[in-house]
């Protein structure tokens, strides 16, 4: 199954049972960003987020989202 970076992170939150709003509230409060869940959704349905708020969603969720896809690309740079 080849899910597009939102797709996971949505995977990741579900499996954690936690709303949009829930991680949305989770990042500003541990790396005091001004996250909606709005944005929230947007970044689920494919919208590319700042990578700031990448790593933010990542180390809430505990999961690797986005990071595996800056590996694979620099591998493919050398």
């Amino acid at each position: 199954m080849n899910l597009h970076p939102g797709e996971k992170m949505m995977l990741y939150r579900t499996r954690k049972n936690m709303s949009q709003e829930k991680l949305a509230m989770a990042v500003n409060e541990k790396y005091k960003l001004h996250t909606y869940q709005m944005q929230i959704s947007r970044i689920e349905r494919g919208e590319i987020p700042e990578l700031i708020l990448m790593m933010a969603i990542e180390k809430v969720l505990g999961a690797v989202i986005w990071s595996d896809q800056f590996a694979e690309n620099e591998k493919k740079l050398v």
